[in-house]
């Protein structure tokens, strides 16, 4: 089975339809989502519908939870806390009430099972939205989740960084993101895993999907959000050393 993978969309709706249109081109039978479909991007409702109809599985991340609960902001070390206290207060304020009572709805894991491969999805790690899994994770921990989640394939986001590890014969994907890249990349980044029904051995592709990255910066200023968000989608940046206006 072909599944395609996708996560931090962050109401970015350009690159998630160039996403989409690269996963159906790669006949994937299963799509689903890592969470943070919203915050920070400008369409933020329109991300939500094309999600829904492409009948895309998703579960909820830490940005998601904030909103959709009135919560407090999360933390967000690569911006300067004026412009992450501006773009929290934008999306809570532009996030239609039907679109914020669906993320409610949205669970904190999802699990899938092809043949013996046993998948679980979730936006940081199983035990905390806003844990990342990826290259810096200590192994001591990745080890310790496979004893916690007895999954296969353990598949995240949240890091906007896209890795691959294998320990105790589990694989851990996180798959970067689709909407807002910060690891020098500004490309579109999703996962292709191709399982087989029956070994339930797992290929998995990382895939960058090129886009109008200049249309969705236009459409962040267009909208009344920082200009630093849009230096950011345009480089791919993750902690910028400097934030002069681009």
């Amino acid at each position: 089975m072909r599944v395609a993978v996708l996560a931090d969309v962050h109401g970015n709706l350009h690159a998630l339809q160039a996403v989409l249109d690269d996963a159906w081109a790669e006949r994937v039978e299963r799509l689903l989502c890592a969470g943070d479909l919203v915050g920070y991007g400008p369409l933020p409702n329109e991300v939500i519908a094309l999600l829904r109809e492409h009948d895309v599985k998703c579960v909820i991340g830490d940005y998601d939870d904030a909103v959709a609960f009135d919560r407090s902001r999360p933390a967000a070390s690569w911006l300067p806390p004026a412009v992450a206290d501006l773009a929290f207060l934008w999306t809570r304020v532009h996030l239609d009430a039907r679109t914020k009572a669906w993320l409610r709805r949205l669970l904190p894991q999802a699990r899938l099972e092809i043949g013996p491969c046993r998948l679980m999805i979730t936006h940081g790690s199983p035990r905390d939205l806003q844990e990342s899994l990826g290259t810096q994770t200590a192994e001591a921990i990745l080890r310790e989740l496979t004893y916690q989640t007895k999954a296969n394939l353990i598949v995240s986001g949240h890091a906007h960084v896209p890795s691959y590890r294998v320990v105790n014969a589990v694989t851990f994907v996180n798959v970067g993101s689709v909407g807002q890249p910060r690891d020098g990349d500004p490309r579109a980044a999703y996962a292709l895993l191709d399982v087989d029904p029956v070994t339930g051995k797992t290929q998995v592709l990382i895939k960058r999907v090129a886009y109008d990255v200049d249309a969705a910066a236009r459409a962040l200023t267009q909208r009344g959000l920082p200009l630093e968000l849009a230096r950011a989608l345009r480089e791919g940046l993750e902690e910028p050393e400097t934030w002069e206006r681009p």
